[in-house]
């Protein structure tokens, strides 16, 4: 999609390459999602996603269009992965943790700060709804959400990262005057009553309560640009949400699950 208000997106082949517009800065970072990441079958989509990196580590390579400027596209400040990390949350296959073997594939691949993985970039990555239950409800021993916490253990004393809620899932961060939430599965604090399938799965376990708290910290009505991410769009996830909390507030709200470009 293109347009700005004040912001711009770009449909770049692999993902949405996205620059910020605040008055003192502009800021260029990487969005992508549903990577699905698989182990024992469907592998072909485990190289398509290490293709989908290496473009995005040569995206300094690329022009914007010319109605935009034409420059070539700066250093991305990092990768929001929204949602669908991994294909299956919670299986065995073959005697096998799969969704271990799937998660394992997603760090080689895309690391953490830039210099352990394929991806050149830090990453900030959410759960989805294929990325398995709440912790302590998983049936095999293997929590994706569980190593999401760990993680953003790692981001906050390495200083990527400022803020994570209190159950250690939500987090927040800058990049100059931008301010970047990353909510994981959908801003809501428990599952909608007409959840048609696996409420637990799809539970943001108080992702709006952190929304609320961590704006009204951190941006309130200063008119500074904010960028909410999360996995399911607004009318997929059955809430009432609007990220416009403060008005005259500068917002940017990307999401995942649509498996299409734009």
């Amino acid at each position: 999609m293109l347009g700005r208000f004040p912001q711009t997106l770009l449909p770049a082949i692999f993902a949405l390459v996205t620059w910020l517009s605040s008055a003192s800065a502009d800021v260029t970072f990487l969005v992508t999602s549903d990577s699905h990441y698989d182990a024992f079958e469907n592998e072909d989509r485990n190289e398509r996603d290490r293709v989908t990196i290496e473009r995005m580590n040569r995206i300094t390579g690329i022009r914007w269009p010319e109605q935009l400027g034409g420059d070539l596209i700066a250093q991305p400040r990092g990768v929001a992965v929204l949602g669908d990390v991994i294909d299956d949350g919670d299986r065995m296959k073959k005697g096998k943790n799969q969704s271990e073997l799937q998660f394992r594939s997603f760090v080689a691949d895309f690391g953490l700060d830039g210099t352990d993985g394929r991806l050149k970039y830090q990453v900030f990555e959410g759960w989805g709804n294929h990325d398995g239950p709440p912790i302590g409800k998983e049936r095999f021993g293997f929590s994706f959400q569980s190593q999401l916490k760990k993680r953003n253990k790692l981001r906050l004393q390495k200083g990527l990262i400022a803020k994570v809620s209190e159950n250690g899932l939500h987090y927040s961060w800058d990049w100059g005057t931008v301010h970047f939430v990353q909510l994981n599965l959908y801003p809501g604090n428990t599952p909608h009553p007409k959840t048609r399938y696996s409420a637990a799965y799809h539970d943001p376990q108080h992702s709006l309560d952190f929304l609320k708290a961590d704006l009204g910290a951190d941006v309130g009505k200063s008119g500074r640009p904010a960028a909410v991410g999360a996995g399911l769009p607004a009318g997929q996830s059955r809430t009432a949400f609007t990220p416009r909390l403060y008005p005259g507030h500068p917002r940017n709200r990307a999401g995942g699950n649509h498996h299409r470009l734009g």
